[in-house]
């Protein structure tokens, strides 16, 4: 797989990606028998008819659920423990900008506390925090000097693995939008807004570096966090967010840590940009 091998040994046309999951079957599967397998890990190979090769890899284990896929795309990840962080260079000023990560909160905010995903060392440029308030955990999004709080209930995730997003629409002033996702769908849309030069300035992960003293700190991990200089729309946040490989086709990935390769504390940003991450506290 990957490669074709010549009759002489000779070995060319490298494949350059990832695979999972490749079967062979000695049967012409029908429409609906791919529809209803294409993203599904076979639970007993060897008990299906007509299949005659199976490849899973252990890579992508693609089951539909929520928390197995998140077993997929989280297998690297990052334990920010109880003051962990990264550090994050200035990603510039942006038109449209969309935060998603998968975390796992180990405990939940306590009475009127507030954890930052990704804040700017400017707290009013950008500022995606997890908020404790009147007994519940929301989301909330700061996009210059405008703050808005998501109404779902984040509490009942605790200790497993919930992918979130948010969009924001940079527009024309006034008609500027922030739309927020869990788990790939669309939970609220907030309109009519106005977010005036948005910027990502030098930012923290996981903290909010109040001018050198790391704060805010986020109980939990981190897997898959990436930052686009983009308003993605719901079918690119919905396809994509169970998808550990995403391309940078358009050039607007900004930021995309796997944390899989850490290197004397330093994180490969996976968007082709290099940008400097590095690890701090705790993480």
């Amino acid at each position: 797989f990957g490669a074709l091998h010549a009759w002489n040994d000779a070995v060319g046309l490298h494949y350059d990606g990832e695979i999972a999951e490749v079967r062979i079957w000695d049967t012409a599967r029908d429409s609906q028998q791919i529809q209803d397998n294409y993203n599904v890990d076979l639970a007993n190979p060897a008990a299906e008819t007509n299949l005659v090769g199976d490849w899973a890899f252990h890579d992508l284990e693609r089951d539909g659920s929520a928390e197995n896929m998140a077993a997929a795309v989280t297998d690297h990840s990052v334990d920010l423990g109880a003051s962990g962080y990264v550090d994050v260079g200035s990603l510039g000023a942006v038109t449209d900008l969309t935060l998603e990560t998968w975390v796992k909160l180990d405990t939940l905010p306590g009475s009127g506390e507030r954890w930052s995903l990704m804040q700017t060392d400017s707290a009013s440029e950008v500022a995606w925090e997890i908020v404790e308030s009147g007994g519940s955990t929301y989301m909330t999004v700061t996009v210059g000097g405008v703050a808005s709080t998501i109404n779902t209930n984040l509490s009942s995730y605790q200790g497993q693995w919930v992918h979130l997003a948010a969009v924001v629409d940079g527009g024309v002033d006034g008609s500027e939008s922030l739309t927020a996702y869990v788990n790939g769908a669309s939970v609220q849309t907030i309109s009519n807004q106005t977010f005036s030069n948005i910027s990502v300035s030098a930012s923290t992960i996981g903290a909010w570096d109040n001018t050198g003293t790391p704060e805010k700190f986020l109980d939990g991990s981190l897997a898959n966090f990436r930052v686009w200089d983009a308003a993605r729309t719901s079918g690119e946040i919905t396809n994509n967010y169970q998808n550990k490989y995403v391309s940078n086709t358009n050039g607007d990935l900004l930021l995309k840590l796997d944390f899989e390769d850490a290197h004397g504390g330093g994180l490969w940003d996976e968007s082709g940009n290099h940008n400097m991450a590095v690890l701090g506290g705790t993480a």
